[in-house]
């Protein structure tokens, strides 16, 4: 995975913690043990990148053409990296940290979408 990838990855499961408008303490543990596991490359901090992925991901959230477009971007960068099964995986799997909401599912199903 490159780390243009692994930032499109981050960017993505920070939107999906946007989905159900409830940000969890387990989820904030599964994401920090889950991307320890993909690594980061960059020169600039994951926690500096981590800040800046949290305020586009406000951004977007506050419209639904804007999150689906953001969505499609950011998949658009993951596709020759992992597979869709398992980027949607690796997402699910924090989300479902805290349990998976309705709206959660929902973007879990944008997000296969827009990996197709």
């Amino acid at each position: 995975m490159t780390q243009s990838q692994r930032e499109a990855l981050l960017d993505l499961v920070i939107l999906a913690l946007f989905a159900d408008s409830h940000i969890s303490l387990k989820e904030d543990a599964a994401l920090q043990a889950a991307l320890e596991k993909v690594g980061w490359e960059a020169v600039k901090p994951r926690e500096i990148f981590f800040l800046n992925s949290m305020s586009r991901a406000r951004q977007v959230s506050e419209s639904a053409s804007a999150t689906s477009a953001y969505l499609t971007e950011r998949a658009q960068v993951l596709k020759g990296g992992w597979s869709s099964a398992e980027t949607v995986c690796f997402i699910a799997s924090i989300l479902a940290s805290d349990g998976v909401t309705p709206e959660e599912t929902a973007f879990l199903g944008e997000v296969k979408a827009a990996l197709a």
